[in-house]
């Protein structure tokens, strides 16, 4: 393997590994919140949003949309550029980052690594409604 092979799998094994340390955290920290009595879905409710959409549908897309409906908040769609969540049953909308994106009081990004972009590109997109980190919630 070449030198510069080998610098480019060692890069790519640490953004991996920084990434699953980041999940990881918010994950206790979520859990945490809700061992205290508090939770996020409580937390939106808190903020007056009624309707909200989701963007990233891999694991903490999924938690957050479960927290949602066992809180009554209407998820409108779920936002994620990964054809293989339109494949899975699901009860809730799932739709491309391209696709029309529909009014909501809130999108709530769960893609951590990428939540600067997703949020420009929404920006750019002119997308209504403010954009947010799942971590913003997690830890208010």
């Amino acid at each position: 393997m070449s030198e510069y092979m080998d610098e480019t799998v060692k890069k790519a094994m640490k953004e991996a590994e920084d990434r699953v340390n980041m999940y990881y955290h918010v994950a206790v920290d979520w859990i945490d919140k809700i061992q205290r009595g508090l939770s996020v879905g409580g937390e939106i409710k808190r903020r007056n949003w009624n309707s909200i959409a989701i963007y990233g549908y891999g694991d903490l897309g999924r938690l957050l949309y479960k927290e949602a409906t066992l809180n009554q908040i209407d998820v409108k769609y779920v936002v994620d550029r990964n054809p293989y969540y339109k494949s899975l049953p699901c009860k809730v909308k799932i739709i491309t980052p391209d696709g029309d994106l529909e009014k909501v009081d809130v999108m709530i990004v769960t893609a951590l690594n990428y939540y600067s972009e997703i949020k420009k590109s929404l920006i750019e997109k002119e997308f209504q409604a403010p954009v947010i980190s799942i971590e913003e919630l997690i830890y208010s």
